[in-house]
């Protein structure tokens, strides 16, 4: 026997249930919109900390190619009288003590930035404009970390955690700098044109010499050394 299809109640039914369907739905909807969505903290952008200048117990000398002379005393208008040594203890009086020796040649001026020079920020850094070479030997990475001997912090994208080694040989006043590996690389200007810098391989550096680390910290060395034979700018 062959069953027959109840039109009417095929009627009423097929809506009741899709509006039972879309009551589900607005409930679903209206629970959702009640529970709260947890939100990823967001970290705040590391403030590049300044860095103090770091002063040895003795500075190293900074040669001068051309000394300054010593400006002569001021020649009085007119002499003193000498004093009148009485006779009779002429002979007993102490002689006067010898004046002090001049000195030959001024003393050299300190180099600004502290006794090691200084790094003269070109590009890539907004608001800091010089940073003073902070010790004898030391890191250069994207954040300031005294505890990892990473001293001077450059926050750019394309600089790596520990970017570049910086070297100064106090007994020869040599410069050196030295890419630890970084991802995007350390660069020196030569004759106009940024070359890289090999890997874990110190190269010496000049007063103003141009340094580029990663694609965008451009820095100029300003040290209290000779300059190269050709003078690197930009």
């Amino acid at each position: 026997m062959t069953p027959t299809i109840d039109l009417e109640q095929l009627r009423w039914t097929v809506p009741v249930a899709l509006g039972v369907v879309l009551l589900i739905q607005l409930l679903y909807l209206a629970v959702l919109s009640r529970i709260p969505r947890q939100r990823e903290a967001v970290q705040p952008p590391p403030v590049l900390p300044s860095v103090q200048p770091y002063t040895p117990a003795s500075a190293p000398s900074v040669p001068t190619t051309s000394p300054q002379p010593m400006s002569a005393p001021p020649v009085p208008s007119a002499a003193p009288p000498a004093p009148v040594m009485p006779s009779a203890s002429s002979s007993t009086m102490p002689a006067p003590a010898p004046a002090a020796p001049l000195p030959s040649a001024a003393a050299a001026p300190a180099v600004a930035g502290g006794p090691r020079g200084k790094f003269v920020v070109l590009a890539g850094i907004e608001g800091v404009s010089e940073i003073a070479i902070p010790a004898k030997e030391f890191t250069i990475g994207r954040f300031y970390n005294p505890e990892n001997d990473i001293l001077i912090g450059l926050d750019e994208r394309s600089i790596s955690r520990k970017h570049a080694r910086f070297i100064v040989d106090e007994s020869t006043r040599e410069y050196y700098i030295k890419d630890t590996a970084s991802s995007f690389g350390t660069f020196l200007l030569i004759n106009g044109q940024f070359e890289q810098l090999a890997a874990n391989v110190q190269e010496r550096v000049y007063n103003e010499d141009v340094v580029r680390f990663g694609n965008v910290v451009t820095v100029r060395l300003i040290l209290p050394i000779e300059t190269r034979g050709t003078v690197t700018s930009l």
